[in-house]
């Protein structure tokens, strides 16, 4: 840049990727031009600042718990958005989906798809000079279901159904009876009969949040007539 003794630099600021003109030192955007000396030792200092993008955490089929409308985004802006270059910690994920155990993040919905994690909660980010999403990856919980009938014919068996983490259990009825002929009582067998959890013919139970391992169910359906007792037990497995 070059000028005339004692008149004003004409400084202009520069274009870089990811910075902006520090709106703290350059007061309404505008550089503080200096008269220009005659043995050329005029400086003219030019701040910039890095630039903060916005980082959208998308549930990607999750909501996000924490949220008063369970939102399926986390909008991370402003203050509390990435700062071009510089390494910050993506922030723990309240996202929830029933059915499903959260992994980590992606940057796209192909990768996502496919079960690539690039970060964890807790790992850094550097956003780049723009703003940016990252995609949650999930796995399906695994539910296997097994169901035990005595070997005497019982009036009542058992039918199994699995929806994501939702397991309905239905007293199944003869043909020729109908549903009111029986009282139906659904507990946990490890609690015990006198723990009842359903007396409905259909039992819905919803295992988010159950741990790995086995869980055991049963069903005893009396015969309003006859006082016979049918039904069985049910054994669930929750897989990773």
């Amino acid at each position: 840049m070059s000028g005339r003794t004692d008149n004003l630099t004409q400084a202009a600021a520069k274009e870089y990727q990811g910075f902006e003109l520090s709106p703290i030192q350059h007061t309404n955007g505008s550089i503080t031009q200096q008269t220009i000396a005659g043995d050329g030792s005029t400086t003219v200092n030019v701040f910039y600042d890095r630039k903060t993008y916005t980082l959208t955490l998308n549930g990607n089929g999750g909501k996000y718990s924490a949220s008063a409308s369970d939102s399926d985004t986390l909008i991370l802006s402003g203050e509390e958005g990435f700062i071009y270059g510089i390494p910050k910690v993506i922030p723990s994920s309240n996202f929830v989906r029933s059915g499903y155990t959260f992994l980590g993040w992606t940057t796209t919905t192909e990768k996502a798809a496919i079960g690539t994690v690039e970060y964890t909660a807790g790992d850094n980010y550097t956003i780049d000079a723009a703003d940016a999403v990252l995609y949650a990856v999930w796995k399906e919980n695994a539910i296997s279901i097994t169901i035990e009938l005595p070997d005497d014919g019982a009036d009542v068996t058992i039918q199994s159904s699995v929806a994501g983490n939702i397991i309905t259990l239905t007293a199944v009825i003869p043909e020729n009876m109908n549903e009111s002929d029986f009282t139906y009582k659904w507990f946990y067998t490890d609690k015990g009969m006198f723990q009842i959890e359903s007396t409905n013919r259909v039992w819905t139970i919803d295992t988010t949040g159950w741990a790995k391992g086995y869980y055991q169910m049963s069903l005893l359906a009396e015969h309003t007539a006859t006082s016979m007792l049918s039904g069985g037990t049910v054994q669930i497995e929750i897989k990773d």
